[in-house]
Formats: structure tokens, C-alpha cells, sequence
């Protein structure tokens, strides 16, 4: 594997340079963002409020180049800013103890190098953010990315401890240049400590959407490994994000090959090299969360989820107007929850490609 390094006089291909794409080791410490004024949120007495929403980077439902068909690459600071407003309303509205947030941008060129978690600690009552890089490079030559800083995020009304980036296995269906400037895909482990409470581990999740290998196989094992260490220690554990494939349900659609393809594209037809698009088709995934919703508790029981499916959908890749087609994001504990608070979002189907998903969680004694 090749690595691309950069010097302040001249691109060159020299060891001594700094790499142009971060790597990161198996674990290492989150980085802390702390608001401009603390704001003054009385502890819980029995429950906390949870919220887990894929803000696609602040452009809403706009057309980009990665996904949904888009040929957009860079956004203007206006334009993010404005969604940015909305999506914090959001949170204010919700207004969440604890937010797990997936594709955060903090420094990044389609973004217009907008700051996405000073932003939301500025315009909500979150005093602190812990943040753990997924997509990191100085450079992406691809359609003008240019800088990147995109990653995953856990906010908070008090102060987190032990706050660790976990990687995730990384595809192995690529080349070596792709997997150089790909993302690095992880989960964010923090722990809760209220006193007269059980201490609570809190784990934000965003796993691979693109994978054609056994990547994602691979990751849901791993998210398991960890889940399970907290409980065979007798610990608690919440676990929220977007896990980016479907509940495990035998007859639901698991195809959407032909409801995502673009213009241009062949899907499911003679000849068709790759017969499914990328994203697109979870046959054969049921197994990944199955395991999930076994041996934890979901905050949407499946019995409730399959009695009307579409009220639950969090996801759809398609031009703005459309609705949501898929559930993909999901909350896990092995402890309680609050009775009948999961709520899925749907009118905020117009702030990103993601539905956000709320639930309360009791406080272990």
C-alpha cells in the first residue's frame, strides 16, 4: 500500500512529510469541544432523553455527488449555516440529555469549512462534544473534495469520562488508492456518571454503507464484542446510530437496487456488472442486527416496528420530495427503557437524508 505525502514547497512522494489521510490506531482518546458559556441543566432524577440523528454534513436534502444521484460537490457557508438553524431548532425542540450525531463536519472544504459542532453547542443546551474522526484528509483529489474533517459525534448537558474512538473493520473490497482516501469507519465510547446512578456506557455507531466485501459482517461483530463486554461486567450500556441496514425481519423489501438507481445506471438486467448498486441491497443481512435485537432491548420493539412499517422509516437516498423508504437507525440497551417514548421524526424528513430517532432511558439504581 502506497501513501500519498505532502510538504509545505511541493507535493512528494518522501516518508518524511506529513500523510495526507489520517489512520488511527485500534483505540485512542475522543477529541473534547466544550461551549463558549456553560449552560446550567439540572441533573436527572430517574431518566435521560436520547437522540441519534445522520445530519449529511448540514446540506439537508441538497444534491450532492455521493449519494442520491447528485452531481453538487461543494456548499456555500450561507446555505449550511441556514440548515444548521434548522437543524438545531430541531434539537431544541427534542431537547435531548444526550445526542448521538453521525457525518459531522468540523473542518471540511464541501462544507465550506464549517464548524458543526461549535455550531450546535452555540445554538442548543449541550455544554460538551466528543468527537471521533471517520473521514480525515488533508487532500481528496475526487470531484474537488479537497480538505475533509467529517466524523461522528457524542453531545452532552454534563461531562462524559473515558471517552474512546473504537475503530471498526475497515472494506477490503478496494484499491489500495480508494482505501487510502476512504473513510475509517468507528464507534464512540463514553460513560455517564450521575451521581446516586449506575454509571452508563454510552456507544454512537455508524457503520459501513457501501461494502460489496463481508465489511459489514465484520463490523456488526465487532459492535457486538463491545456491547457484550459491558454487560458480561455487569455494566449498562446504550448504543444508538445509524447502522446502515435493516431490521431483522423475514418478508420485509430488502432491495432497493432499482428504486435508488441513477440515470445511466443497469441494475437486476442481463449483463449488469455489479448486479446490485452499492447501499442499495441488504439481502442477506439479517443475521448483522438479529443479534442485536436477541440478546438487547430496542428502543423500537420489532413487534411494534412490523404493524406499520413506513411510520418508523428513517432513510430514503432519493431527490427531496420523496419519503422515507428504509429504517436504519436504531437504539440498543441491556437496561430499560421509558414506556412508549421511542419516537421517530418524521417531519424533520426535510433536514437531512436521515430520519432523527428519540427515546428516554431509565436511570439504573
Amino acid at each position: 500500500m502506497f501513501k500519498i505525502l505532502f510538504c509545505s514547497c511541493a507535493i512528494l512522494l518522501i516518508m518524511a512529510c506529513k500523510p495526507i489521510s489520517e489512520s488511527y490506531e485500534p483505540n485512542q482518546s475522543a477529541v473534547t469541544y466544550t461551549a463558549k458559556t456553560i449552560k446550567n441543566n439540572p441533573l436527572p432524577t430517574s431518566d435521560i432523553k436520547l437522540m441519534s440523528w445522520n445530519i449529511r454534513f448540514g446540506i439537508a436534502r441538497n444534491n450532492w455527488f455521493g449519494d442520491a444521484c447528485g452531481t453538487n460537490t461543494i456548499f456555500p457557508k450561507n446555505e449550511i449555516e441556514h440548515n444548521m438553524n434548522k437543524i438545531s431548532a430541531k434539537i431544541n425542540a427534542v431537547d435531548p440529555d444526550i445526542l448521538l450525531v453521525q457525518e459531522c463536519d468540523v473542518n471540511s472544504k464541501r462544507s465550506s469549512y464549517t464548524q458543526e459542532i461549535n455550531f450546535i453547542l452555540d445554538h442548543t443546551a449541550f455544554n460538551y462534544a466528543y468527537y471521533g474522526p471517520v473521514w480525515q484528509s488533508q487532500f481528496i483529489p475526487s470531484h474537488g473534495l479537497g480538505k475533509m474533517d467529517m466524523g461522528i459525534v457524542i453531545f452532552s448537558k454534563w461531562p462524559l469520562n473515558n471517552i474512546t474512538r473504537i475503530n471498526l473493520p475497515a472494506r477490503t473490497d478496494q484499491s489500495a488508492a480508494e482505501k487510502y482516501f476512504y473513510l475509517n469507519y468507528c464507534m464512540l465510547k463514553a460513560e455517564l456518571n450521575i451521581t446516586g446512578f449506575k454509571t452508563i456506557t454510552i456507544f454512537n455507531v455508524h457503520s459501513v454503507a457501501f461494502a460489496s466485501d463481508d465489511t459489514k459482517k465484520r463490523q456488526f461483530e465487532k459492535i457486538s464484542e463491545e456491547l457484550d463486554a459491558i454487560s458480561k461486567s455487569g455494566g449498562y450500556f446504550v448504543c444508538g446510530g445509524d447502522f446502515n441496514t435493516l431490521p431483522p425481519i423475514n418478508g420485509i423489501k430488502t432491495d432497493f437496487c432499482l428504486e435508488d438507481m441513477c440515470n445511466g445506471e443497469n441494475y437486476h438486467q442481463t449483463g449488469a456488472n455489479p448486479e446490485h448498486k452499492g447501499g442499495s441491497n441488504y439481502s442477506g443481512e439479517y443475521e448483522y442486527t438479529n443479534s442485536l435485537f436477541t440478546n438487547y432491548n430496542p428502543s423500537l420493539p420489532l413487534s411494534k416496528y412490523i404493524v406499520n412499517e413506513s411510520a418508523y422509516f428513517t432513510h430514503t437516498t432519493r431527490h427531496p420530495n420523496h419519503p422515507t423508504d428504509r429504517r436504519l437507525d436504531y437504539f440498543f440497551t441491556n437496561y430499560q427503557w421509558v414506556n412508549d417514548t421511542d419516537t421517530t421524526f418524521q417531519d424533520a424528513v426535510l433536514l437531512s437524508d436521515h430520519i432523527p430517532i428519540f427515546v428516554k432511558l431509565k436511570l439504573p439504581l
